[in-house]
C-alpha cells in the first residue's frame, strides 16, 4: 500500500509534499485548491510510465493527457527538456512512498512538442510501468456512447485510461461477466456489479448481452425498484430499460464500480463523484467504497469532493486531507469537524436562533466579501445557541471566528448586556448581534426600507405603517409583547418590569409589535 504521494511542478501544485494515503483518501478544498491536479498528476505520470519505450513517449501515443498543450501543465511555467548550455529545467515529478521505500516518475518535454521524456526511479514507481493500467481516473461521465462494439484489448485499455469511460462502459460491464466477451444468445445478469452499485442505489440490477456470432453492438440494461409496474411480478426483462436511459448519477456510480471490477487498479482516482448524487446517495457511496476495499485489498481509492456529508460519514480509517492553494492546509479530525460545521474555507461561523436564515443571509449579502467568508448555523431557538464557553472552544480549536445572532424580543440594552453576561459571551469575548427591533424582520419594516423597496415616497411608507398598526388589536399585541419579553428576561438575575418596558417603548406602537410573518 502506498503511504504518501508528493507532486512537484504540475498545474496548481508547485511543491505539494507528503499527501497521506489510506485505503480510502478524501481530498477536500475549494475550487482551484489543487484536488483535481493531484488526481490528474498521478494518472498522467502512471500512464506515461506504462506507455514509454526507452524513456520516450511520443505525444500521439499518450492515452491520457490533461491538456492538448501538455507543456503548459507545468506550474506557472512551460515544461521543457534541456536548456541551452545543458542545464535541466524543472520536470513534473510524482514521488511515491511505501514505508521506507520511495520511487519517482519524472516527466520532461522532448522538445518541439514531440512528447515527454520519462524517468522512473525505484521499484515502487516501476510497478506503474506495467502494461495493465495501474491507475483508473474517473472525472465524471461526459455521456454514454450511443453504440459500442467490441474493441481489441489494447484499444479498450487506452480508451478506458483516457478518462472517457462513457465510450467503453458497456464493454467494461461485459468484462465483469467474462473475459471471453461473449454471453451467447441471452443476456446475463451482473450480480457482482448489482451488489456494489446497489449499496448506493438500492435495488438496482444490471444485464449485458453480446453474442459474438450475431451481435454488432453490446447491449446493456438496468432496473431500479421505481420502474416496477403492473402486478409487481418478477419479469424484469419487461420492466428493465436500456442503459443509456439511466440518469447521470446512476451512470456515475456504475462507472466507478465497473472500473474497479474490470481493472482492479492500484489507485482508483475519482473526481467529485458527489456532483450528480443526492445527499443520501453521497453518504451511501462513501460507505460502499469503504466496504468494497475489503474485497479489493490491492486497490486504494482517492476521491476529491466538496460534500460535507461524504466527509461526515467516512470511517476512521479514511484519510481526510484539506488542500488550499496547491498545498496541504490540514488533515484528520480537524478537517472532519470543520466540514461538519460547513466551515471549510470559511472564516466566520454565525450561530443564529432562527431556523429560517433567509433574512439574516440577505443582510450579510450586502457585503459580498463578508458573505463569502461566513457560514450561518441555525440553532432553532435562542436557548439552543451554544454558550460562550463552548463557542470559545470551537473558535480556538478550529481557528475560526464565531458570533451569535438573536432577536431582541423587546429587551433594552441593559437587558441585552445582562443576557450576554449570563450566557458567558462577554466573559469569552463572543460578539453578539441583536436585531434593532423585536426580531430580524423588523429590519425590513422601516419606512426607509419600504420606500426604497417599493419605490414610493417615505411619507407614503410611514402612512402605510400607520394603517397597518390601526388594523391590529391592541390587547392581542400587548399580550404577545408581555409573553415575548418575559420569556427573554426570565433567566436574568434582575428581571425587568414588563409594564415599565412597555411604557418605555411607547406603549402600543411599531416598537412593541412582533414583526414575524404569521403562518396561516
Amino acid at each position: 500500500m502506498i503511504d504518501q504521494i508528493s507532486i512537484e511542478n504540475f498545474m496548481r501544485l508547485e511543491d505539494c509534499r507528503s499527501i497521506p494515503l489510506g485505503p480510502l483518501t478524501l481530498l477536500v478544498g475549494q475550487n482551484g485548491s489543487g484536488k483535481s491536479s493531484v488526481l490528474k498528476a498521478v494518472h498522467w505520470a502512471s500512464r506515461c510510465a506504462s506507455l514509454a519505450q526507452n524513456k520516450k513517449l511520443p505525444v500521439e501515443l499518450m492515452d491520457f493527457v490533461p491538456s492538448v498543450d501538455f507543456r503548459s501543465l507545468a506550474h506557472r511555467s512551460t515544461l521543457q527538456g534541456r536548456e541551452r548550455g545543458g542545464s535541466s529545467t524543472k520536470p513534473v515529478v510524482v514521488t511515491l512512498r511505501r514505508g521506507v521505500e520511495t520511487g519517482s516518475i519524472k516527466l520532461k518535454s522532448l522538445g518541439n512538442d514531440a512528447g515527454v521524456n520519462v524517468e522512473i526511479e525505484g521499484d515502487i514507481a516501476a510497478d506503474f510501468a506495467k502494461e495493465e493500467p495501474q491507475t483508473a481516473y474517473i472525472p465524471g461521465l461526459a455521456g454514454l456512447a450511443e453504440h459500442e462494439t467490441i474493441l481489441a484489448a489494447p484499444v479498450f485499455r487506452r480508451k478506458a485510461a483516457s478518462g472517457d469511460g462513457g465510450s467503453v462502459l458497456r464493454q467494461m460491464l461485459l468484462n465483469t461477466h467474462s473475459d471471453e466477451m461473449n454471453t451467447g444468445e441471452n443476456a446475463v445478469e451482473l450480480t457482482m456489479l448489482s451488489d456494489l452499485v446497489g449499496q448506493v442505489i438500492p435495488g438496482v440490477r444490471f444485464w449485458v448481452k453480446f453474442d459474438q456470432r450475431r451481435d454488432a453492438f453490446i447491449r446493456a440494461w438496468f432496473y431500479t425498484p421505481d420502474m416496477r409496474y403492473g402486478d409487481g411480478g418478477s419479469n424484469y426483462t419487461t420492466m428493465r430499460r436500456p442503459l443509456e436511459m439511466a440518469g447521470t448519477g446512476l451512470l456515475q456510480v456504475t462507472q466507478i464500480f465497473a472500473y474497479l471490477l474490470t481493472f482492479r487498479p492500484r489507485l482508483l482516482l475519482i473526481d467529485e463523484p458527489d456532483a450528480h448524487l443526492h445527499q443520501s446517495s453521497q453518504e451511501r457511496l462513501v460507505s460502499a467504497l469503504e466496504a468494497a476495499l475489503s474485497s479489493f485489498p490491492e486497490t486504494q481509492i482517492v476521491v476529491s469532493t466538496h460534500s460535507s456529508r461524504i466527509v461526515r460519514v467516512a470511517g476512521q480509517s479514511t484519510k481526510i486531507v484539506w488542500l488550499e492553494n496547491g498545498s496541504i492546509r490540514d488533515q484528520g479530525a480537524e478537517v472532519r469537524a470543520r466540514m461538519g460545521w460547513g466551515a471549510l474555507d470559511k472564516d466566520i461561523v454565525l450561530f443564529s436562533e432562527d431556523d429560517d436564515t433567509a433574512y439574516l443571509q440577505s443582510i450579510i449579502d450586502q457585503w459580498p466579501h463578508l458573505a463569502h467568508r461566513t457560514v450561518i448555523w441555525p440553532c432553532f431557538g435562542v436557548s439552543s445557541i451554544p454558550d460562550g464557553e463552548r463557542l470559545a472552544k470551537l473558535r480556538d480549536r478550529h481557528g475560526v471566528k464565531v458570533m451569535v445572532h438573536r432577536d431582541r424580543d423587546f429587551m433594552s440594552d441593559d437587558d441585552l448586556s445582562a443576557w450576554k453576561a449570563h450566557r458567558k459571551y462577554t466573559e469569552h469575548d463572543i460578539p453578539v448581534w441583536a436585531s434593532p427591533g423585536s426580531d430580524i424582520e423588523s429590519c425590513f419594516h422601516t419606512p426607509d426600507h419600504i420606500a426604497r423597496g417599493m419605490e414610493i415616497d417615505q411619507a407614503v411608507a410611514e402612512k402605510g405603517i400607520e394603517y397597518a398598526l390601526s388594523r391590529l388589536n391592541e390587547a392581542a399585541i400587548s399580550a404577545s409583547f408581555n409573553e415575548a419579553y418575559y420569556k427573554a428576561v426570565q433567566s436574568l438575575p434582575d428581571k425587568a418590569n414588563t409594564i415599565q418596558r412597555w411604557n418605555d417603548l411607547g406603549e402600543f406602537c411599531q416598537a412593541t409589535v412582533n414583526c414575524k410573518r404569521k403562518r396561516v
